[in-house]
């Protein structure tokens, strides 16, 4: 073995003991106040050394779910293809089979950029004990994003980067548009589900001219919404529809 070699060995090992030797008489010599405050500040100092800062966006926000997750969830789906490396994917669907929604799996990582800046997305899964003070004794499982960038895009990422996934997020949903009632499945935790009705102006039984003059109206009525704000009035129309049993009639508002 080299004599250099030996001389770093035998170097390392000396100061590994003179640091054990410090920290031993700091925690024999030193009052309890001072020990934390070197800690905090050491703390501190590793704080401000790192390069890297984390969100963190949890699924639920107590027994409700977060937007803020859901939007994310929407968003990372469409910037999953395959030029990117992800050895697991999740797929899923609601009640169209046909319509599969491709997600991250627990663990997987995948990096995104905006505006030259890098975000890497991670997505994690714990666990969590019930409460059994509300009959709730099992454990459940609790999923996050972890977005992590460098630090010196901590404004970016939260005053352009995260509204521009919720703006994304929000035209992918108005261009899926459903109408969803929400459930209350357990305690108080509601969740959405898309109300599929049968009943369509294609199957309503009416004059066609009278039909149509409905479906102007509405196309007029939906480009006034700024106008309805500015007198004061509620953005709302309704028409009672009525007839003769299996013509489809129905009330909507």
């Amino acid at each position: 073995m080299a004599p250099s070699y030996n001389k770093t060995i035998a170097t390392a090992a000396s100061l590994a003991a003179s640091l054990m030797l410090v920290r031993s008489l700091a925690n024999e010599l030193l009052p309890s106040e001072v020990r934390d405050a070197l800690s905090s500040a050491l703390a501190s100092l590793r704080s401000r050394m790192t390069w890297q800062h984390t969100i963190v966006i949890e699924e639920t926000e107590g027994w409700s779910s977060n937007r803020v997750y859901n939007a994310v969830k929407a968003y990372l789906a469409t910037r999953i293809n395959t030029n990117i490396n992800m050895q697991r994917l999740r797929v899923s669907s609601a009640d169209e089979p046909e319509k599969m929604v491709v997600s991250m799996e627990a663990g997987e990582e995948m990096t995104d950029v905006y505006q030259g800046a890098e975000f890497k997305w991670c997505l994690v899964t714990r666990e969590v004990s019930g409460d059994l003070n509300n009959g709730d004794g099992g454990a459940r499982e609790i999923r996050s994003y972890e977005l992590s960038f460098n630090k010196r895009h901590k404004e970016k990422a939260l005053k352009e980067y995260l509204p521009f996934i919720a703006a994304t997020a929000k035209a992918i949903k108005d261009q899926e548009r459903s109408l969803s009632i929400y459930m209350n499945e357990r305690y108080d935790e509601w969740s959405p589900i898309d109300l599929q009705h049968p009943s369509t102006f294609d199957t309503l039984a009416m004059d066609q001219k009278q039909k149509q003059s409905i479906v102007d109206d509405l196309d007029r009525f939906i480009k006034r919404k700024e106008y309805y704000r500015k007198i004061g009035k509620a953005w709302k129309r309704g028409y009672l529809l009525y007839g003769p049993p299996g013509t489809g009639g129905f009330l909507s508002g």
